[in-house]
This record gives C-alpha cells, structure tokens and sequence, in this order.
C-alpha cells in the first residue's frame, strides 16, 4: 500500500472515530444537533480531500491544522458537557443549546488552525526546497 493511501485511511478512520464520540458523548444513543456538532468535520474533510488531489505540503498541513483545532476544541466541550465540569450541564435549563452554537466557534478556530497549519506547510516546503539543492561544486 503507497504511503498516500495509508495516510487516507488513517485520517478516515481518525475522523469516524471522533463523528462516533461527537455523537455518543453528549446525550447517548439520541443526539439531535449531530447534524451541527459535526460541522468541522463537514468543513474540515474537504480541505484535507483538497490538499490531496493538488499533493499540496502546506495544504495538507493546513487541512490538518483545522482539523485538530476544530475537532480538539469540540472534543474539549464534550467532555465539559459530559463531567458536568464547571456546572455546564446543570447550571442552566438551556445549556444544551450549547451544541447548537460551539460548533461555528470550532470552526472558527479551526481556521485559525489553518492559518497555524498553512504557516508550517509553507516553513516545510521551504525547507524542503533548501536542503534538496545541490551546492555548485
């Protein structure tokens, strides 16, 4: 299996494996914001599809920076919900609407990721450039 193909299905099975806790996490078997709570995913997976069609180093970078912000940050507010940690769950009757609203804001730090992500692609590349050329003898 080519290094390309094996990196696809990693980054696949990383992906349903964080959509299953995004699901299951919050409210058990019935989960009627996934549709939203997944957003990053949503954005994020075709970002990395992009990068890999164009075999872009700094656009896979980039795609991967997205997505471990946004999906991180989204993993984080899970398990707030989940341990009831600093009262989220119970302080408020209305603290579930809190899945409605913290995705947009996943997304939006996951393009800051992005921007993190796309400024070590374009460091990578540069290096990479650097050392592959050969000194004048």
């Amino acid at each position: 299996m080519d290094e390309l193909k094996q990196k696809k299905n990693w980054v696949r099975g990383i992906l349903v494996v964080v959509v299953l806790a995004l699901y299951f996490l919050p409210l058990g078997l019935v989960n009627p914001f996934i549709v939203i709570t997944i957003l990053p995913v949503y954005v994020g997976y075709p970002l990395v599809a992009l990068a890999w069609r164009k075999n872009s180093i700094k656009l896979e970078y980039a795609a991967y920076g997205f997505l471990l912000v946004s999906l991180g940050f989204s993993l984080f507010y899970h398990v707030q919900w989940l341990f009831d940690i600093g009262g989220v769950q119970t302080s408020s009757s209305t603290s579930i609407f809190l899945f409605f609203f913290y995705p947009f804001i996943a997304v939006i730090f996951g393009l800051l990721g992005y921007l993190a992500g796309l400024l070590a692609g374009f460091f990578v590349e540069y290096v990479g450039k650097q050392n592959s050329v050969e000194p004048e003898a």
